[in-house]
């Protein structure tokens, strides 16, 4: 079968690739954070680890998103 340009066919994801996601932030909004977290950890693709960076937000966001993540190992956060 010939492609035309522009065109491929997937190839299947070998098991040893694993996504990097990095999440940068900054006094962001609640429900915002909620809904990129929550995306994140309902993807389909089940390989990846998240670095959420903050760059000195206040407390209570950094601790909204401590408690956003939990114990999620796919997760790290960075203050």
């Amino acid at each position: 079968m010939e492609m035309s340009e522009g065109t491929h066919s997937p190839s299947p994801i070998p098991a040893t690739v694993q996504v990097g996601i990095v999440l940068a932030t900054f006094n962001g909004d609640r429900a915002h954070l909620a809904t990129q977290v929550r995306s994140i950890q309902t993807q389909d693709f089940r390989r990846w680890h998240c670095l959420i960076t903050d760059d000195g937000s206040k407390p209570e966001i950094q601790a909204y998103i401590a408690d956003l993540i939990g114990d999620d190992p796919r997760f790290t956060f960075q203050v």
